[in-house]
């Protein structure tokens, strides 16, 4: 086999490219990354995130200066747009901009505590939310609708906590963002196949 002539210039190209890209990296190695960053996030992600990712970030950069921000989605998409943040985690909301870009599709499943029960006989779904506008609960009220499942909110709270709290006490499920918890919160929780089944 031999390259076409065609070949041949794409060939050359592509070693010079792949050289200047070693020049590049023996120019810069060693030099220490600083400036600032403004971050925003989910308080879905910020257990994790902050403590894992963000924490391993500081430590091997730590001439770069992060200032994170937790709160809810439209507040996040808001700051980045108006230019008080330079990058936010946050959930598709169903509104294309030029500034996003796709991250990754994450898996809902429906949550609750490991010693409660399904309810029966028709009673509403008790749900345990954020408070609105929430982008998981619309989800879930959604399926249920679709599924003609009675429900009824049985809790709402404007922190995670609050929603694991309520979650541990019996008081209903929920939906919960991928992403939430940690193995302390994790270990009292199952998924409730029924449910899970009718939604």
């Amino acid at each position: 086999m031999v390259l076409t002539p065609t070949g041949e210039i794409l060939f050359g190209y592509a070693k010079r490219l792949l050289a200047l890209n070693d020049e590049v990296a023996t120019a810069v190695r060693g030099a220490e990354l600083e400036g600032w960053v403004r971050l925003g996030l989910q308080e879905d992600f910020g257990e994790n995130l902050l403590t894992e990712v963000l924490g391993s970030f500081v430590r091997a950069h730590p001439r770069i200066r992060v200032e994170a921000r937790v709160a809810r989605n439209a507040e996040l998409l808001e700051l980045v747009t108006s230019g008080r943040l330079d990058l936010a985690l946050a959930w598709d909301s169903g509104s294309s901009s030029p500034l996003c870009q796709f991250v990754a599709d994450l898996p809902m499943c429906w949550v609750g505590s490991a010693d409660w029960m399904c309810v029966v006989n028709g009673e509403p779904l008790p749900l345990v939310a954020f408070e609105s506008p929430c982008l998981m609960r619309s989800a879930a009220t959604k399926a249920l609708d679709h599924a003609a499942i009675p429900w009824r909110l049985a809790f709402t709270s404007s922190s995670l906590s609050g929603i694991w709290a309520a979650i541990g006490a019996g008081l209903g499920i929920t939906v919960p963002a991928p992403g939430w918890g940690s193995p302390r919160t994790c270990s009292s929780l199952m998924a409730c196949p029924h449910c899970q089944r009718s939604a």
